[in-house]
């Protein structure tokens, strides 16, 4: 089963796989109930960002007892951490990477017992230049539940000291990874300031009243209960004027009920409509590239959002090969049930680096961009095969296919006779008691057993048919009848025995394949 995303892959392929076996087993052995994950459909990823300058020695020490008690919510959620660690413009670091995402909490915790305050002088603190240290610095899952933790007890430059990163420029980055929401952790005198930093990337302030620890388990808390947004695409393309539709039915809340949509269709920040549906539609006027995000809030007050990315007067295909034409697909040998087939085609696209050939979709060779021809080997013809040539450009993308089909075969491919015997309505004349190879060819090798019971015969005929008269250039004096095949050429040769009291007559050779067809040939007989 193929679906429009890795990222919900693996569920629903292993409900399918659930379903089609469960008939074939007792009813207890499979459960095919699709249990919900309190995270995105691959999990959670978090990272703790950790303001690590003078006046931190007392949450820094919170947080790492926080650590060892978090480790059980992570692995629940499917979850990984990661640790940054962050100072000031003119310290001797202004952020770094400590702990890459891991499953497991150790090295997290190995990690942050490095930590301890020091530096900072002035008040505001690198936090903007650490988030784009998180965002463009750590691997993040496609599919998971993202969430960045800043714990400060300062505020931040706007722009930045660093790297002059601003906080459009972060919202902006938070909404392209998937997007990554931001919890700050801060005393209240800094909750209204760190309130456009949460609420323009869907997080949540969380108030350190004194107890560091507890504060921090809320954020995780509130983190691991809101909802799972998500949509039907992670990319939408349209041409200006078309209305395009945005489907988040597909999410849920756990812990409570989804009340309200609110939609946001050029990504600035500003939520254009609010429903109670979860679909969304809207018609971009002009040509863009961009991003959208929905927000969705609980009975309870979580909230959470989902963003894809827009192509608006962009086609999906624009840069990938277009599909060939004239497209045929003709056997040129038969064994059996199987067939070479000889594939053509016609194409002048220049971003082909490679074609691709398949059978009923399923790949079954490459080549060269310059090729036209194709000749596959071991194709079943027992019933209609969809014959496919695709380009892809030298980066991987695969272009638009082309099909043919090629019809099953219900007999043998006969040839007709060959010479030295002449096809019907050619009368062949040649001496009586003489021998004549009966060669003709049936697209392969199918064994001798291909004439049904009782055949070949032949009966007498009246030599006054009106057809014309052909000399049968050569013939054999085999003593007696029989049928062989030549794997060289591909014919069969019946090497027919005549009688020598058939002089002065004329008769009609007759053969009966085991698919139930006949065939003919006339003779006149001289002495």
């Amino acid at each position: 089963m193929n679906y429009w995303g890795d990222n919900q892959s693996i569920d629903k392929a292993a409900v399918q796989i659930a379903k089609r076996i469960k008939p074939l087993l007792p009813a207890s052995q499979v459960n095919d109930t699709v249990t919900l994950p309190a995270s995105g459909a691959t999990g959670l990823d978090v990272v703790f960002l950790i303001d690590s300058t003078g006046s931190m020695w007392g949450q820094i020490d919170a947080t790492k007892a926080f650590a060892a008690d978090m480790a059980n919510t992570i692995k629940a959620n499917r979850g990984r951490v990661a640790l940054v660690e962050y100072k000031d413009a003119g310290d001797e670091f202004s952020a770094r990477i400590l702990s890459e995402f891991q499953e497991d909490t150790q090295e997290f915790s190995t990690q942050l017992s490095t930590i301890y305050a020091s530096g900072g002088g002035d008040r505001p603190e690198a936090a903007l230049h650490a988030l784009m240290t998180a965002f463009n610095g750590l691997e993040w899952r496609d599919g998971a539940t993202k969430a960045a933790i800043v714990l400060t007890d300062a505020d931040y430059h706007d722009p930045d000291l660093v790297d002059g990163s601003t906080l459009d420029a972060v919202v902006k980055r938070s909404l392209e990874i998937d997007p990554v929401n931001v919890y700050p952790v801060v005393p209240s005198y800094f909750s209204n300031f760190y309130s456009a930093l949460a609420g323009r990337t869907t997080g949540q302030v969380i108030v350190d009243g004194g107890d560091t620890k507890a504060a921090l388990t809320t954020a995780l808390t509130r983190i691991q209960d809101r909802p799972v947004p998500l949509l039907a695409h992670p990319e939408y393309y349209a041409i200006p004027g078309q209305e395009v539709s945005f489907d988040a039915s597909s999410s849920y809340s756990l812990s409570s009920s989804i009340v309200k949509y609110d939609w946001d269709y050029d990504g600035d920040g500003t939520f254009e409509e609010t429903t109670t549906a979860p679909v969304g539609r809207h018609i971009y006027t002009s040509a863009m590239e961009g991003i959208m995000q929905v927000r969705l809030t609980d009975a309870n007050g979580l909230v959470a959002n989902a963003s894809a990315l827009l192509h608006i007067g962009k086609s999906p295909l624009d840069g990938y090969p277009t599909a060939p034409v004239n497209v045929t697909a003709m056997p040129v040998s038969d064994a059996g049930d199987v067939s070479s087939v000889q594939v053509t085609w016609q194409s002048s696209d220049p971003l082909v680096y490679r074609w691709a050939l398949t059978v009923d979709g399923i790949p079954a060779g490459l080549v060269d961009a310059g090729t036209r021809t194709a000749t596959m080997t071991d194709v079943h013809r027992g019933k209609d095969v969809e014959i496919g040539v695709v380009g892809f450009t030298e980066g991987g993308g695969m272009g638009l296919p082309a099909r043919v089909t090629l019809p099953a075969r219900s007999g043998f491919a006969f040839s007709g006779f060959m010479a030295p015997v002449d096809p019907a309505p050619a009368l062949n004349v040649m001496t009586a008691g003489r021998s004549v190879p009966m060669k003709f060819s049936l697209g392969g090798d199918f064994g001798l057993n291909i004439l049904q019971a009782g055949s070949p015969t032949s009966v007498p005929i009246t030599c006054d048919t009106g057809a014309p008269l052909a000399e049968v250039e050569t013939t054999t004096t085999a003593g007696s009848s029989s049928l062989s095949y030549d794997a060289a050429s591909g014919t069969y040769t019946y090497v027919w025995k005549t009688d020598k009291a058939w002089v002065n007559s004329c008769r009609m050779f007759q053969m009966t394949l085991t698919d139930g067809s006949k065939h003919t040939a006339v003779f006149k007989y001289r002495s």
